[in-house]
């Protein structure tokens, strides 16, 4: 991308840093983490915002990512301004053997590496500094979205240099070129090549005071209010317990305030903007002091606001109009250049005396000068209703509209729950034809239940009376025993006297035989 420094540099003097803006005649503009976020190719939603760590990323790890030998990697750091760093001289040479060996991805990172410190996170030309590292190592490691740190960057330096009175711009010029030319311009700007569509613009190639008369004449009638390629989508208004967006870049933390630029999410201005929702911040990370600092952003940025507007009720102070209130704002920061006026040829060295009527035509002239500027005024005034009212009749649009769509949704919601319950009432009665049948059945079963029951009684019954004749027949068979053994006993008896008999009987023989 060709980035016209005079357009950049003419641009910085409008800058406001108190309110971290540009300030124009009767508007302001301030570069939006959502605007970079399309310009970057880095959408930050889903994802982490950088992190800044109190140390730099180990040479084991950097030496990993870049596929090299820690040792190796150390010899090749050197030291400019009192910064380590790599040159991308070093940095392209490596590339070349990269791609000799075809190792793709240590090529990808290499050269992404050499965009972070040459393109995004500028500091000394040629020269890819320590800091710059550690923010493509928090990238590629922790997978640590830097558009915040492009967006820090370039308020930082913007109030860097602001503050030494002319400093160095150091920050992602053709990221903010991209996002200026995009916003000035009502025709189409491809934030990709703006400098082509600038040439139809006639201002490609122009100097500083071209540059500085284009400015000059901006008004928020010929700016670009909300970019096509934004989505309406919720933007961040405020993290945590900052009143605005605080930012954590490569060298410094600062905040911008979304506040200001309602008009630039879709919604204008209603009234002045509250001081207490444009509190500055701006710290370096070399300062002992902002480790404090540091653990308040980290904290903010696990609670972020996106909403569409800004609803906060203390950040608009609508007795005062937001007209009214830049104007006094231009009135104290004083803009850098002045419109020029075209003047008429010098007058002859000898004019003719006035005539009465000259002066009658002065005086008239005079008249209607007060009151061209009167009108103007009043115009002026008109066209700050009409845009008013425009924007009024806008959200009124917008309401009247969703409010269809919900009238709409309600009426959808409203059929689908009467076919919803028409079909429940068919199955309901399919039902109850379900449990009138279960209930004929299971009055059967209850009868056939019933008569089981009685079966089950009467067997019970006939079964006693079956136990009560067996015991009987119990009784009997055990008399019928009794009797049988005590007959058996006096049979035995009356065998055993006959046995005795019988052998007193073989003794008596046998004695007399003996004799």
């Amino acid at each position: 991308m060709e980035v016209q420094l005079s357009a950049i540099t003419t641009l910085v003097r409008y800058y406001d840093s108190l309110l971290r803006c540009f300030t124009f005649q009767d508007f302001q503009l301030a570069p939006t983490i959502e605007e970079f976020e399309h310009i970057l190719g880095f959408p930050l939603e889903g994802t982490s915002p950088y992190q800044h760590l109190e140390h730099h990323a180990s040479i084991p790890t950097i030496a990993a990512i870049m596929k090299l030998h820690p040792k190796d990697l150390e010899e090749k750091m050197v030291t400019r301004n009192q910064v380590r760093g790599l040159t991308q001289g070093y940095l392209e040479l490596y590339l070349h053997h990269l791609a000799d060996k075809e190792e793709w991805e240590a090529f990808m990172d290499v050269l992404a590496l050499t965009i972070y410190g040459i393109v995004l996170f500028p500091k000394i030309e040629d020269f890819v500094y320590y800091t710059t590292i550690d923010v493509f190592v928090a990238k590629k490691t922790r997978s640590e979205n830097p558009v915040t740190v492009v967006l820090a960057n370039v308020y930082g330096t913007m109030s860097f240099c602001h503050e030494r009175k002319g400093k160095k711009i150091l920050c992602c010029l053709p990221a903010l070129y991209a996002w200026m030319t995009a916003c000035m311009f009502k025709g189409p700007v491809d934030v990709r090549y703006p400098s082509e569509d600038l040439s139809h613009q006639g201002l490609k190639g122009k100097g500083g005071n071209e540059w500085a008369q284009f400015l000059v004449g901006l008004n928020e009638w010929k700016v670009k209010w909300r970019l096509p390629w934004l989505e309406m989508k919720p933007s961040i208004q405020h993290c945590g317990d900052f009143p605005n967006v605080p930012l954590t870049g490569a060298r410094y933390c600062i905040n911008y305030n979304p506040v200001l630029v309602q008009r630039q999410f879709g919604y204008h201005m209603k009234g002045a903007p509250s001081p207490d929702y444009l509190t500055a911040f701006f710290i370096y990370h070399e300062d002992r002091h902002c480790t404090e600092m540091l653990r308040r952003v980290r904290s903010a940025w696990e609670n972020v606001v996106r909403v569409e507007k800004d609803l906060r009720s203390g950040a608009m102070d609508n007795r005062v109009s937001y007209h009214t209130w830049i104007l006094e704002r231009v009135r104290e920061v004083k803009l850098p250049f002045e419109p020029i006026n075209d003047q008429s040829a010098s007058e002859g060295p000898s004019q003719a005396p006035e005539s009465e009527e000259v002066k009658q035509l002065k005086v008239e002239m005079e008249k209607l000068r007060v009151r061209n500027a009167r009108l103007e005024n009043e115009l002026q005034k008109a066209r700050n209703d009409f845009v008013d009212m425009r924007n009024d009749n806008e959200e009124k649009s917008r309401a009247y509209e969703n409010i269809v769509k919900s009238q709409k949704a309600e009426r959808d919601y409203t059929f689908r729950v009467k076919q919803d319950l028409a079909a429940a009432s068919k199955e309901l009665s399919m039902r109850v034809n379900e449990n009138n049948v279960a209930l004929e059945e299971g009055r059967q079963w209850k009868q056939l239940y019933e008569e089981a029951k009685r079966d089950k009684r009467e067997a019970l019954k006939r079964l006693r009376e079956a136990q009560v004749q067996v015991q009987e027949s119990g009784h009997q068979m055990k008399e019928m025993t009794t009797s049988f053994e005590a007959e058996l006993n006096q049979e035995r008896w009356k065998l055993a006297e006959a046995e005795g008999e019988y052998r007193a009987m073989l003794k008596q023989m046998e004695d007399y035989i003996e004799e």
